[in-house]
């Protein structure tokens, strides 16, 4: 009788393995602009209704890959943003924006002036991840958001208001690292801990490096 019931046990413990090792093939990426950090998440990976109305399935329809980088209202819009707004930024909590641009499956080639680091991760903080990138846009009280700018790169991108106040307490770097440890990567979120991107990247680094 044992024999046969860990011969079962066995069976189910080989047959589950490869669906384990299937999810956590799926990946998302952290960039590196100089200064800022952002997140990049594969489109489809969006959970139906986890971001506003028409931010995936209009705005960027088409897109592969979507970026969202987090930052000071004022600075992010500015045509020309200089010292004294940086200054003002750093120093006066104030409104925050959303910028979300769309890439298309050949992502080394749209990012070739930045470091991008590849993070592996399940399907499910995948999800989790994109989840809570969706509850980082001010929406209305319908649950909806409008673009209030044109983005950096062009048509497929743009500016969306966002929840939270930018501050050097607060910057983008650390957003980027709450929203890996939203999708339950062990990201340092502390001020210190990821206050520059070279920080947040290379926490990124650490998690795509295999554990020996």
């Amino acid at each position: 009788m044992w024999t046969k019931f860990f011969l079962a046990a066995a069976i189910l413990w080989v047959g589950a393995w490869p669906v384990a090792a299937a999810e956590a093939r799926t990946e998302f990426y952290v960039d590196n602009h100089g200064w800022h950090s952002g997140i990049i998440v594969p489109r489809a990976a969006i959970p139906c209704g986890a971001w506003p109305p028409g931010v995936v399935e209009r705005d960027f329809a088409g897109c592969a890959y979507l970026e969202l980088g987090w930052g000071d209202r004022k600075f992010y819009l500015a045509k020309k943003p200089g010292v004294l707004l940086a200054l003002g930024a750093a120093l006066v909590p104030g409104p925050s924006v959303l910028h979300i641009a769309g890439f298309g499956p050949e992502l080394a080639h749209a990012h070739a002036w930045s470091e991008v680091v590849a993070v592996p991760c399940t399907h499910a903080e995948l999800a989790g991840l994109c989840r809570d990138l969706g509850r980082s846009f001010d929406t209305d009280a319908r649950g909806r958001v409008g673009r209030i700018g044109s983005g950096l790169y062009g048509r497929r991108s743009g500016f969306y208001p966002a929840r939270g106040s930018y501050w050097i307490g607060n910057t983008c770097n650390n957003w980027t690292a709450r929203e890996m440890r939203a999708g339950g990567l062990p990201a340092d979120t502390s001020v210190f801990g990821a206050f520059t991107s070279g920080q947040v990247v290379a926490q990124a680094r650490r998690m795509h490096t295999p554990k020996h």
